[in-house]
């Protein structure tokens, strides 16, 4: 939550504010779990590494750069270089997204047959998959022809 404030500031503290603060983490740990997935972007990250550590030498300005990296996670921009830019963004932040693991080949394998009935519009079956990755702390997002996955906690 004290990143979302300039530290010349006082932080007003609320539960609402806690809230949001909890729900931008599980945001960026949701965008942090793209790095394992197969399909992406050609995403560089450069322009963005530039500004985070122009804000962070602007007087450790985190409200600037918070908004720099919600803007990338919103795009959901993934690339070859995004564990790089996630081990970046820890040693700034702190905030444990580099070390996030890979699901297991099990959790995999479930993926894909639940994309291959997805492929044969057996959503039934597909639902099954779903909720057994549910069981297991991982969350599935479809996006036209493919999935997406993230740890929920």
């Amino acid at each position: 939550m004290f990143l979302q404030g300039h530290y010349r500031n006082q932080l007003n503290f609320t539960n609402a504010g806690l809230t949001a603060a909890q729900n931008r983490l599980h945001d960026l740990q949701a965008w942090a779990d793209l790095a394992w997935q197969p399909e992406g972007q050609d995403y560089e990250f450069d322009d963005e590494r530039k500004q985070i550590t122009g804000f962070m030498i602007d007087d450790v300005n985190t409200p600037q750069a918070l908004a720099t990296i919600s803007h990338i996670v919103s795009s959901g921009a993934r690339g070859p270089k995004m564990k790089e830019f996630l081990e970046f963004l820890d040693s700034c932040f702190a905030l444990g997204l580099s070390t996030r693991p890979d699901i297991s080949d099990d959790q995999k394998a479930i993926l894909k047959q639940r994309q291959e009935v997805r492929d044969n519009n057996d959503w039934d079956a597909s639902d099954k998959f779903r909720d057994k990755l549910k069981e297991q702390g991982i969350t599935v997002k479809d996006t036209g022809s493919s999935q997406i996955w993230s740890r929920f906690v």
